[in-house]
């Protein structure tokens, strides 16, 4: 596509009820399952190209309406509320850059913020990756700061957090080591963030994420457990997708599933 070519296939700009409800139905008819909303600064007279706090409601509402499922950009804590009051699927992004006439105080949620979270069943993907590839030195330590503040609320209010990166030559791999960082989870969380709570974000309502009955065949393994390994993370001994074996370098799986009185 040129650059020309992207407003109306990559994206769809709207400032009115009637171009909302039809760039939602243009989202739906291409086949989507979820559609994405920008909240950028909506509060803000500056706010930038994102959507007004009205017209962001009627995008909500025609997207549940047609049977999308939506999911929100936020670039500060007003964004957040918004987006959490009107119980969206997932907010992407918590706050994370700080501008020269923005106060930080702009990007740090209150403690009722999570707590309707949770009570929304709204998922959060923190990407805190994101500010430390942007900033160094004094700026990185102030941007911690609002990430632990966050962070720290939306864990004590047990919001659904999920991993991702959010920049195309990052994976999860680095959101987990940025997070791990911070100090504010346990190994028993990272995974969850990264497996199970991932899994329901992006492919809401399908059986995966976790071992148990009724779900799908769909997991990696390890040598060893990952809290206390986490350098091993990158090198699974053994995948398997949808029931079919991808990968398996030692043959683990062969031999676990062999009969015992079968094995030499």
């Amino acid at each position: 596509l040129k650059a020309e070519d992207l407003p109306g296939q990559a994206f769809h700009n709207v400032s009115t009820p009637a171009e909302t409800r039809a760039a939602v139905a243009r989202v739906k008819a291409n086949g989507a399952s979820l559609i994405k909303l920008y909240l950028l600064d909506h509060d803000r007279p500056d706010g930038g190209d994102g959507l007004s706090a009205a017209i962001f409601a009627v995008a909500v509402a025609e997207a549940k309406k047609l049977g999308l499922t939506p999911i929100v950009h936020i670039e500060n804590a007003a964004d957040f509320r918004l987006a959490v009051a009107a119980k969206v699927h997932a907010v992407v992004h918590m706050p994370y850059f700080i501008g020269k006439d923005r106060d930080p105080a702009q990007l740090m949620i209150t403690a009722k913020d999570p707590t309707l979270a949770a009570a929304n069943k709204v998922h959060v993907v923190p990407t805190v990756a994101v500010a430390h590839g942007m900033y160094d030195g004094d700026r990185l330590v102030r941007m911690q700061a609002v990430m632990r503040h966050n962070l720290t609320l939306l864990r004590d209010a047990k919001v659904s957090i999920g991993l991702g990166a959010d920049q195309w030559n990052l994976t999860l791999h680095d959101e987990m080591a940025y997070m791990r960082a911070l100090g504010l989870f346990s190994g028993a969380d990272m995974l969850t963030m990264a497996t199970t709570n991932g899994a329901q974000i992006a492919f809401p309502g399908r059986k995966i994420g976790k071992i148990a009955d009724g779900y799908e065949a769909s997991f990696l393994a390890w040598y060893r457990p990952l809290p206390g390994a986490w350098s091993e993370a990158r090198d699974p001994a053994m995948g398997m997708r949808e029931g079919q074996i991808m990968a398996d370098t030692g043959g683990f799986l062969a031999k676990a599933c062999t009969k015992a009185d079968s094995k030499p």
